[in-house]
């Protein structure tokens, strides 16, 4: 027989592995191996399973809570799959002890394996060896992640949930309705699996959403849903009597907000009847968010001079440890429902941000309005995810000559 004809069997049982190993996934939530194992004599063994198909090992934690007079020294031994050994470690199993053992360390380890042959274990083995003297214990937890990285939170996966069961939280009550009047109605929906979001420079795993849907006499030309002063692009329209959005950042929902709807720039804005009001079990469950880096540096008053003529105005420096990036779009900066564009500068490290209003401005201002930059547009919703900085709440008591 050819050479060539004994690798085409070979080459078959590769491919029909392969091709079962792409099959596998990690079951979620991953699964986690535990458990107590009591030795009744020295050089006794057992096996604890390391690699789970599809899903990745994190670290192997061991215990042991033995007496002064009783206990025994542990052999661990890391086998890779063809029953090999990697590495052996004898541990003092005496009095109280527990040792960790990471799979996902950046350092050097090894039980994975020594210089460039990196080996993953495919078990450990733990044998009680000399001295021994019963009652021997030790207890063991194997940390498991899944394989595959959790999707991205992005607006294909927003818009399949226009239509998905939900179950309703709160809606307008209709008390003092009008025929011109909107109402609203919030839903909670389960995404069919976790997805990861980015909030404020960091990463957020978020299982569900909430949909906000208006109906009624709805304005001809809308662009933006408000809740407060977080302002959330319209998603869909189905005809001119009813419109939505959908909210990833449960931080935006507020008990007792006022509720608007504007065009793009906030300059035409129309408010609903009624307030939002959640009920009790998820106002429990909200928790404000704050971007503990980005603060407001000052507030000051200043002059401009043009010629002869000597302009007041008030600065506002805000500075972030998040770089504003380069980008093609404009950087904005809304204070409560008022964006300003050209009013902004900033300085070449991109963390200083300076607006500049006249004393008007400033005073139109409300106390208390939140803070927020954002290139392209003002979405609180969490589809946005790095575009936005939170600067907290406007306090105009830091005013300063």
């Amino acid at each position: 027989m050819r050479t060539s004809q004994k690798l085409i069997p070979l080459m078959a049982l590769c491919l029909f592995s392969l091709a079962e190993t792409k099959a596998q996934v990690c079951p979620d939530p991953p699964p986690q191996t535990s458990g107590v194992h009591r030795f009744r004599q020295e050089g006794e063994s057992f096996d604890i399973p390391i690699t789970v198909a599809g899903c990745n090992a994190v670290a192997l934690d061991l215990r042991w809570a033995n007496g002064r007079n009783n206990g025994s020294n542990f052999a661990v031994t890391f086998l890779d799959f063809d029953n090999r050994p990697i590495y052996t470690k004898v541990l003092f199993g005496f009095l109280s002890g527990t040792f960790q053992f990471p799979f996902a360390s950046f350092n050097s380890e090894p039980w994975l394996g020594s210089g460039s042959m990196y080996a993953l274990p495919a078990k450990v083995t733990i044998q009680a060896v000399s001295p021994f003297y019963a009652p021997s214990a030790i207890s063991y937890t194997v940390t498991r992640a899944s394989g595959r990285p959790r999707p991205k939170l992005d607006e294909s996966i927003a818009m399949s949930l226009r239509t998905v069961p939900s179950k309703v939280l709160a809606q307008s009550s209709g008390r003092g309705a009008t025929p011109e009047s909107l109402a609203y109605r919030l839903e909670e929906v389960t995404l069919a699996e976790a997805v990861e979001m980015e909030s404020y420079g960091a990463q957020e795993n978020i299982e569900r959403a909430f949909r906000l849907t208006l109906s009624g006499a709805l304005p001809a030309k809308f662009d933006l849903i408000w809740i407060g002063d977080a302002a959330l692009p319209v998603l869909w329209r189905n005809g001119s009597r009813e419109a939505g959005t959908l909210i990833f950042d449960s931080s935006v929902l507020r008990d007792g907000a006022e509720m608007f709807v504007s065009n793009s720039d906030g300059t035409q804005m129309s408010a609903l009847a009624e307030r939002l009001k959640l009920p009790d079990s998820l106002k429990n469950e909200i928790l404000p968010k704050a971007e503990n880096r980005n603060t407001v540096v000052s507030i000051s008053r200043g002059v401009r001079v043009i010629g002869e003529t000597r302009q007041p105005l008030v600065q506002i420096e805000l500075k972030t440890a998040r770089p504003f990036p380069a980008r093609d779009s404009v950087l904005q900066l809304q204070i409560g429902k008022r964006f300003f564009r050209s009013e902004l500068s900033g300085d070449l490290s991109g963390r200083i941000l300076t607006l500049t209003l006249t004393p008007e401005m400033f005073a139109e201002l409300k106390q208390g309005a939140e803070i927020i930059a954002f290139f392209d547009k003002p979405d609180r919703s969490g589809l946005s995810g790095g575009n936005i900085w939170c600067f907290g709440r406007l306090d105009k008591g830091m005013l300063r000559d």
